[in-house]
């Protein structure tokens, strides 16, 4: 119960990224243009952008949701790991804060890489 506070964010940020994958397994295959119902975008038929990676709304919500919940469910188990584990040293909660700091910084490079158009 005492680290509970400092679980929270990565356990709310894990069901979000659940959510996401939710929504990004039953999107539409976004294949043509008639697919451009709201979730699909345009920018893969049209624009500076009309490349292959962005042809594939789909596929990509999926790729980009799966990594979001891997890193997240594993920076949730180290956080989790270092709460439980015994220790005679303090630190925990620093240690637990550090791993989800890392976490936000990879998923914010990740999302830098992805949305690189070239």
């Amino acid at each position: 119960m005492r680290y509970f506070l400092v679980l929270l964010p990565c356990t709310l940020l894990v069901l979000f990224f659940i959510h996401d994958m939710d929504m990004a397994l039953r999107a539409p295959a976004c294949a043509t243009p008639a697919d451009l119902d709201g979730w699909c975008l345009p920018i893969g038929w049209e624009g500076p952008f009309a490349d292959d990676w962005a042809n594939h709304s789909r596929r990509n919500a999926i790729i980009g949701a799966s990594l979001n919940l891997s890193a997240g469910l594993l920076a949730l188990g180290l956080s989790v790991f270092v709460a439980v584990r015994p220790s005679s040293s303090g630190g925990r909660i620093g240690m637990i804060l550090q791993i989800q700091a890392l976490l936000l910084l990879a998923l914010t490079l990740k999302s830098l890489m992805l949305n690189d158009p070239s």
